[in-house]
Order: structure tokens, then sequence, then C-alpha cells
């Protein structure tokens, strides 16, 4: 048992970054946030035609499509004279896009699992639940400097970053679009810098919130510990 509690806390100190900054996406990755983003003084409006109203209308159900169980339909998405608005190309990456985020949400919660087993398995073995807070704290501090150093990239190189990140994602040239492609004028340059941004630094102070969390528990495990091995009780034993 203690060879699986060894490994589960290898996966979760590699993983953490990973729970905390898909946790982020999953709460900014809505309708909210585009229209915080549509509302920005200094956002770029549409060029071909879109009302804000309707703007709104196929962004937000275009979000809805990736993140939603279960699947919608981008078809179903039509303009004011009753043509789709996505074309073919269109639509074949944002099943792609679809496909990434809901393997990302289930990972998420796998590895949530994970972390939640390993600290009911060390409820009532103080060692364990000490090594447990450890691996927690160690990957919440990896996460914090990755965060760091992912936000700084997408202030100062943020074309690498996104052609990197669709590189690694995405069949090479499916995620490029015209100016005037429908997914352009919803999700231009603009919001995926704000988004990147904003995600990055929320998953480090996430991050940073969980580690001071951990390292209170885990003091407050070694103070009991060592409470009860220093009880007369167990002293007499």
């Amino acid at each position: 048992m203690k060879i699986v509690f060894s490994i589960l806390n290898k996966i979760i100190l590699i993983a953490l970054p990973f729970v905390y900054l898909i946790g982020v996406i999953l709460f900014v990755f809505q309708p909210w946030f585009l229209s915080f983003e549509y509302r920005r003084s200094n956002f770029p409006a549409d060029q071909y035609g879109f009302s804000d109203s309707e703007r709104f209308d196929y962004g937000a159900r275009s979000i809805i499509y990736i993140t939603a169980l279960p699947e919608s339909s981008l078809e179903a998405i039509v303009d004011r004279d009753g043509a789709a608005i996505y074309q073919e190309s269109e639509i074949a990456h944002m099943a792609d896009v679809r496909r990434v985020f809901q393997t990302a949400r289930w990972g998420f919660l796998i590895i949530v699992a994970v972390i939640i087993l390993v600290l009911a398995f060390g409820w009532r073995r103080p060692a364990a639940l000490q090594a447990a807070f450890s691996t927690l704290k160690t990957g919440s501090l990896i996460a914090v400097a990755l965060y760091l150093g992912f936000t700084m990239i997408a202030l100062t190189a943020f074309e690498p970053l996104f052609y990197r990140f669709h590189q690694l994602f995405f069949a090479e040239g499916s995620w490029l679009f015209h100016p005037s492609a429908t997914l352009i004028r919803l999700f231009p340059k603009q919001l995926w810098i704000d988004a990147f941004i904003i995600v990055g630094a929320a998953s480090a102070a996430l991050a940073i919130v969980f580690y001071g969390l951990f390292r209170l528990f885990g003091k407050r495990v070694r103070i009991s510990s060592k409470t009860l091995k220093n009880s007369p009780q167990r002293r007499q034993q």
C-alpha cells in the first residue's frame, strides 16, 4: 500500500500544475468572460457587420458548444438571414477544441479524485498525511513558478506562445483563418491575449492560496502527531 501511495504522490506532484490551470480555465472559459471582453472600451469591434448583441449571442453559444454536456450543434447557429455563421473548416476546428477541452476536464476530475483519495487514505495515518501535504505544497510552488513564467511569455511573446499552443494540440494549419472568418470575429487576438494573461495570473494566485492552506494543514498534522506521541497513554504503551 505504501508503494501505491508513493506512486500516487508522484502523480499528484507532476499533475498539480495542470489541476490549477484547468480549474481556472473551466471558470474563465464561460459566456461571462465574453461579456467582460466585449464591454471593454479598447476591445476591437467587429468590422464585418455583427452587432454587439449578435456577437455575444454567437460567441456564447459557441462556448457552450465546447464546454457543455451533452454536445450541442454549431450548425444550428445562424445569422439574421438564416445562414450558418460557420464554415466547415471552422466547425472542424471547433470540434477539435471541444475534444481537447472535454479531455482536459476529465483529466482534471481524475486528478482531483486521486488527491482526495490520497488525503482520505492518510486521514488516520499522520506520516502519510504529512507526505501528502508536503507533495501538495511542492506541487503548488512548482505551479506558481510555471504560471508566472507563462504569464511573462504571454505579455512579451504572445505570438510564439499562441502558435506553439496550437501546434501542440491541433493539426498543422487547421486553426488558421482569414480575418473575416466568424471565429476570428468572435474571438479576436486581443481576447486570447487577455485570456492567457488572466488565466496565468489567476492560476498562480490560486496555487499560492492552496500552498498556504496545505502548509497550514500540514503544520496541524505535525502538531497533532507530536501531541499523540507524547501523550501519557502512548508513553505507557
